[in-house]
């Protein structure tokens, strides 16, 4: 075994909500941490259950940044990452914690601890917690801050705000045009009867087709903030816009979305 480094690795994939999991769980950590991006190649689509502790499903640009000094703890999200944590931990001699969260799809056996929640349906055993929402990161301190993320977003509406979160489709659900209708058309009812403005955002996991349909439902008065990817210092309005909401409306695909808006103790209504 080759030397070890007291820190966190953190091994991030191309979704937001994973990694903004992750990032939460560390912060409650008092361990530097390393954010590894790792991207993969056509063997992440096997089962969990057929391949080993191993960088095989990794691009080669991604192996490369898994090298010793091994970190004390790693934390992943879902199944993708699995053969990684684990080839991390048999070149560790065993040393190196995992923590997964979410569902691995393998033998929970492998890691020290998994943090997951209701919907997976995971067994109850010692190294297996369930948690109530995911955990997540999404804050926004002041009101300054929100207006400086805004800008004139919020100008001139007549509060309450019903903030709508949207997502996209899932392995269990579909997000169609019919559902983004019907959304956008009680959620504007709700900003109606309670004599304030709404505003709808998207997620990167929206189609285009349902994007096309919340932005035609959601014209004037409404306001309509079709997801865009953040370049290197901006600030997301996403969480801006949940900071400022009076009340929250978000699809029931994402339960990161959920916790998201539940952090910041509004009410919120799941579509």
């Amino acid at each position: 075994m080759q030397g070890q480094k007291d820190c966190i690795w953190l091994l991030l994939g191309s979704r937001t909500g994973d990694n903004a999991q992750m990032r939460a769980v560390s912060a409650q950590l008092d361990l530097p941490v390393v954010e590894k991006h790792l991207t993969y190649n056509f063997l992440h689509m096997l089962p969990n259950v057929v391949k080993t502790a191993s960088l095989a499903s990794l691009t080669l640009q991604a192996r490369e940044q898994i090298q010793s000094p091994w970190p004390r703890l790693v934390i992943a999200v879902g199944k993708r990452s699995v053969p990684v944590a684990r080839y991390i931990k048999k070149q560790s001699g065993g040393r190196t914690r995992l923590v997964q969260i979410g569902r691995p799809r393998t033998n929970l056996d492998h890691f020290d601890l998994v943090l997951t929640t209701p919907q997976y349906g995971l067994s109850a055993s010692d190294h297996v917690l369930e948690l109530a929402v995911p955990p997540t990161p999404v804050s926004v301190d002041t009101n300054d801050q929100t207006k400086e993320v805004l800008g004139s977003v919020l100008d001139h509406k007549l509060r309450p705000f019903v903030v709508v979160v949207a997502g996209g489709n899932s392995s269990s659900e579909t997000f169609s045009n019919s559902a983004a209708r019907h959304l956008a058309k009680a959620a504007c009812q709700r900003a109606k009867d309670l004599g304030g403005s709404v505003f709808a955002i998207t997620s990167p996991r929206t189609s285009k087709s349902v994007t096309g349909t919340l932005r035609s439902e959601f014209s004037e008065p409404a306001t309509f903030l079709p997801w865009r990817k953040i370049e290197n210092g901006e600030n997301s309005p996403y969480a801006a816009l949940l900071a400022a909401a009076d009340e929250i409306i978000v699809t029931s695909d994402s339960a990161s979305m959920i916790a998201d808006a539940l952090a910041f103790g509004k009410p919120v209504k799941i579509f």
